[in-house]
């Protein structure tokens, strides 16, 4: 698979101390937003984050119960956007066989 230069692609070490849902969520605050903003350079049409993406700070709860409860908020979302696609699927093909 090829990958754009714009395009990173982020995998979690096995024995990591946070999970990925978590990682998810703090890549989405506000905090970390304003950062990949502030540090993308513009290569024609596409920002590009470049070698700036290991400067980001990502904001981890130190408590581990604020931690689960972002990882099941989460996991809820994506579960729920799973369920929707699949209903909104069901739906169009039930539209086609009418």
């Amino acid at each position: 698979m090829l990958y754009q230069s714009h395009i990173y692609k982020i995998r979690m070490h096995q024995h990591s101390p946070i999970n990925a849902y978590l990682l998810l969520a703090a890549l989405n605050s506000t905090f970390v937003q304003r950062q990949i903003k502030s540090f993308c350079v513009s290569q024609d049409i596409i920002d590009s984050l470049g070698d700036k993406i290991r400067l980001l700070r990502i904001p981890i709860p130190k408590s581990a119960d604020t931690r689960a409860r972002i990882t099941t908020l989460v996991t809820k979302v994506i579960g729920d956007r799973t369920e929707a696609r699949e209903l909104a699927r069901r739906a169009s093909e039930e539209i086609m066989a009418a």
